[in-house]
């Protein structure tokens, strides 16, 4: 995918618009058990680093998906051992953090190491919010609606604003997040097809 990335921009007529970006969603916590868990995060560094490294020289940058509680997985790797986060951190240009709660509170709280080690490292990071209906019922807005989303966004914005590297909010289905905000203000407009990406990025 990265190969056929970086060939597609090199192919693109001059002047023409230019993608800025790679952006993979590969969840390895969802394979691993207590017994794999090191190895599989070592398998999944290396692919980071092989991406990236076939993203060199292209003008693309590389964004990964990661779930707030890769802060709490410390991972060995060689003879050193760091928290995954850190890890991929070291890997990739810039996280979103699945930090799918339904209040500021708990928003902040677990993405608050990520978000400041993001800013040692100079790694942008967003912060990703569900909007759809799921399970449990905490890790999305699906039932509180726009109102509770957009209060939630800015008290945590009111926290993570002063960190020199968050960038904002993704929604983590587009199609969802529209649906949601057109549910309760009709005005909000039509929903359109869903975009290639899977993120809308909010200021």
């Amino acid at each position: 995918m990265a190969a056929n990335a970086v060939a597609f921009v090199a192919a693109l007529p001059p002047g023409a618009p230019e993608p800025t970006a790679l952006h993979f969603d590969v969840e390895p916590h969802q394979i691993w058990t207590v017994a794999t868990m090191n190895a599989t995060a070592n398998d999944y560094l290396t692919m980071l680093d092989n991406v990236h490294a076939q993203l060199a020289g292209s003008g693309l940058a590389f964004y990964v998906d990661i779930p707030f509680h890769y802060d709490n997985k410390a991972i060995l790797v060689g003879t050193t051992t760091q928290m995954l986060h850190q890890w991929v951190l070291a890997a990739v240009d810039g996280v979103t953090v699945m930090d799918y709660r339904d209040t500021a509170t708990h928003i902040v709280n677990q993405g608050q190491t990520i978000v400041t080690d993001a800013a040692t490292a100079g790694k942008s990071v967003v912060i990703g919010l569900m909007t759809t209906a799921a399970s449990p019922t905490s890790t999305t807005f699906f039932e509180e609606g726009p109102v509770a989303l957009e209060t939630a966004m800015a008290l945590t914005t009111s926290t993570f604003e002063a960190s020199a590297t968050w960038t904002g909010f993704a929604v983590e289905n587009y199609t969802g997040y529209v649906a949601l905000m057109h549910d309760f203000f009709p005005a909000f407009g039509v929903i359109q097809a869903q975009p290639a990406c899977k993120s809308l990025s909010l200021p």
